[in-house]
């Protein structure tokens, strides 16, 4: 993932990378869970918990999800 997820910001200028939320949103992923469903769920909670940044201090979001066979 870019950086544009670990350093969203929340109102109080804390990062997504200084909380517990990523390693929430990955303990619910199992391995019967789509790649398209982990994208979703870690977009949106990292632009949920940003939801408060300014044009200027947005970043953008890439997320790339590789499964092991």
């Amino acid at each position: 993932m870019t950086d544009g997820i670990i350093e969203a910001k929340d109102s109080d200028g804390q990062e997504y990378q200084e909380t517990d939320r990523l390693s929430h949103v990955l303990a619910q992923f199992t391995s019967d869970t789509s790649a398209e469903a982990m994208v979703t769920a870690l977009t949106d909670d990292a632009t949920t918990f940003g939801a408060d940044m300014t044009p200027e201090e947005e970043d953008d979001i890439t997320v790339v999800v590789v499964k092991v066979l």
